[in-house]
């Protein structure tokens, strides 16, 4: 594991480091300090620090793993689908793309992505249903979804579910009474530290990947950060995270592509809390932001080696470089979160904002898809696209970002996430990109909690028919409501916002061609 910083950085950050180190912040880490962020945070913190040693718990799974993965191999499956959301599902997707595993993530509630990844058949597919409160709506959808389909195929979705999640919850009761097989994760894990527990691990061991050594590196790590030196890396991260508002994430290479996206919701939702926080920015591997960038935003380049060329710090590309194995990436950033969140001031471990978005969202599904407030823009051309646009960045004051919402088909959509660095080139801020409504959680905690320095693009699209079994509600009915109940607490906390609907969800792809033609923000018109 090797955290390369710029002498210039090193320098900056030494009073910092000598500070953890007097507070012995990393041995009292490691010895499950709960009383360490603080006392009102205590009580959140004495339940949410299993990551510190989670392949103990972790490595008990593995037999039954192992059983359930020759079931499955006798019933010829070859293909998994993983339902779940934040936590639940980007950690197995950094591992299923580092490894080119057969396993998809499917964390939307988009008709259109759910119904294509249906249309790849069931015949040798597996399915997990990951949610750690066992009452996720996205996944408890789903969950019932695959139930009717299995059983419209002649499968027995028994054989073919596999359910994670915490012990007692309504999930795990109800799963168990009707016999599908459960694996039960650490309670004491929150959900966006899981990525080494039964979340994380199961997926991954059943689609094929060694998950002994993953657990085998990530606890050989924790001898060198468990020490309360100047040359440890998780302090040397931690302090670096504290220093900027922003945090570019880039991966070096194609095997840490899903990388920046894992660590983007560990931050976000860590930090973005009482006004105060880190935004982190999961960038592309050619970012505008590599060669140009505001001063408020600091780029870590991440690689699965320790082999990192250290010239990329000497001609600024990056203001440090975090390389290691991708067990050792999961550990270096819970412990620099949690450390960077010890000198903000903050409990890395609750996220008191994502419940509202959750609770306007109901609140929009019970009151009906016809009463919901109507688009600013439906359908728009061109130059009505160009003209709003413009003005939503013309919103953004002097420390403002950008965030881009779109509640689409993240599979056959991905073009449009070259709006991104399109608009991050031309505002010269920070600007983040959301598939909805898996962003809501994880950035959006950020979004309501931090800093209240955001403008907000919402991209919505008409989507074919899927009704939700057991109940009278559709997927349709539940991403509009999502995306209402987002935009309301966003707009009732005095946030600018830009909603856009298509009817058809590839005319979305024209915001590309509008953002293109943009200029610069007019500063004279932005505001704090």
């Amino acid at each position: 594991m090797r955290i390369q910083l710029s002498d210039k950085h090193l320098k900056e950050f030494a009073p910092v480091i000598d500070h953890l180190v007097a507070e012995k912040v990393s041995s009292r880490i490691a010895a499950l300090d709960s009383h360490l962020w603080g006392e009102a945070a205590q009580p959140e913190a004495s339940i949410r620090l299993g990551w510190v040693d989670a392949w103990t718990e972790s490595r008990k799974l593995l037999p039954a793993i192992s059983n359930v993965s020759k079931t499955l191999n006798a019933a010829g499956v070859t293909r998994f689908m993983l339902c779940g959301m934040g936590g639940s599902s980007l950690a197995p997707e950094v591992l299923a793309i580092y490894k080119n595993l057969p396993l998809e993530v499917l964390d939307s509630t988009n008709p259109d992505q759910i119904s294509g990844a249906l249309a790849k058949g069931l015949d040798n597919l597996a399915v997990f249903v990951s949610s750690k409160s066992g009452t996720t709506v996205e996944t408890t959808s789903q969950f019932k979804l695959f139930q009717e389909k299995f059983l419209a195929s002649g499968i027995d979705p028994i054989e073919r579910i596999i359910v994670i999640t915490d012990p007692g919850s309504a999930l795990d009761i109800a799963a168990r009474k009707d016999g599908f097989q459960v694996f039960n994760a650490d309670p004491n894990i929150g959900g966006r530290y899981s990525a080494l527990s039964a979340f994380g691990i199961v997926p991954a061991a059943l689609a094929g990947f060694d998950v002994t050594s993953l657990l085998d590196d990530a606890e050989a790590i924790i001898s060198q950060l468990s020490l309360d030196t100047v040359d440890n890396p998780a302090l040397l991260l931690g302090a670096f995270l504290a220093s900027t508002p922003n945090i570019g994430l880039a991966p070096i290479s194609k095997e840490t592509i899903a990388l920046p996206a894992w660590i983007e919701q560990l931050i976000a939702e860590s930090t973005g809390k009482e006004g105060k926080g880190i935004l982190p920015i999961a960038l592309e591997p050619n970012a505008p932001e590599l060669s140009s960038r505001p001063s408020d935003i600091k780029v870590a380049g991440l690689e699965f080696s320790d082999s990192s060329d250290s010239a990329l710090l000497s001609n600024n590309q990056y203001d440090a470089l975090v390389s290691g194995s991708i067990a050792e990436q999961f550990v270096i950033w819970e412990w620099a979160t949690v450390i960077a969140s010890f000198l903000i001031g903050i409990n890395p471990f609750d996220q008191p904002d994502v419940e509202s978005a959750k609770i306007a969202a109901r609140q929009a599904l019970a009151a009906g898809v016809s009463s919901l407030p109507a688009p600013h823009l439906s359908n728009p051309k061109i130059n009505d696209l160009e003209n709003h646009l413009q003005k939503l960045l013309n919103e953004l004051g002097s420390d403002g970002y950008l965030s881009i919402q779109a509640y689409l088909d993240r599979k056959e959509l991905a073009e449009l996430e070259k709006i991104r660095p399109v608009l991050a080139k031309i505002t010269d801020r920070p600007v983040t990109f959301g598939w909805g409504p898996r962003f809501l959680h994880s950035t959006g905690q950020f979004h309501k909690g931090g800093p209240k320095r955001g403008v907000f693009l919402q991209i919505t699209a008409k989507s074919g028919e899927l009704a939700i079994p057991g109940g009278d509600t559709t997927f349709n009915a539940l991403i509009t409501s999502q995306a209402s109940g987002d935009r309301t607490v966003l707009e009732t906390a005095g946030l600018p916002v830009l909603s856009i609907f298509f009817d058809n969800p590839k005319d979305s792809l024209e915001l590309l061609v509008a953002a293109s033609s943009l200029n610069k923000p007019q500063e004279s018109n932005g505001g704090d």
